[in-house]
């Protein structure tokens, strides 16, 4: 199962993915509410997209979605992916990735350190 790690307003937390697309955005109706005003109200989806694939989609904003530092207005996403909506990042991993060689969890590990920040 796929999952995000959300990095905002200094908390983390882990959000899982279900078969449902995960909207992020300012407005109360979004599932992973972003309490930033460089985040748009409804900002970006992050959804199932093919056989086992996620991808996020920017709707629109005003300030754009990166991925990886790139701005995109849409992605598929890889393992260890980071999304980045205002000062918020969003680490992408799925199942698989905890299980992976050590070099691949320093990798991991790192690319964490980094969306904290």
């Amino acid at each position: 199962m796929a999952f995000l790690k959300v990095f905002a307003q200094g908390e983390e937390r882990t959000v899982f993915l279900g078969d449902d697309p995960v909207m992020l955005g300012r407005a109360k109706e979004c599932d992973i509410l972003l309490n930033d005003l460089k985040a748009s109200r409804e900002h970006a989806v992050i959804e199932p997209y093919g056989d086992g694939q996620w991808r996020v989609r920017d709707l629109g904003s005003g300030n754009g979605t990166k991925v990886n530092g790139r701005k995109v207005q849409r992605q598929l996403l890889e393992p260890e992916d980071v999304v980045q909506i205002g000062d918020a990042r969003v680490l992408f991993a799925a199942e698989a990735a905890a299980v992976v060689a050590p070099a691949a969890q320093e990798r991991t590990r790192r690319r964490a350190q980094a969306a904290r920040k």
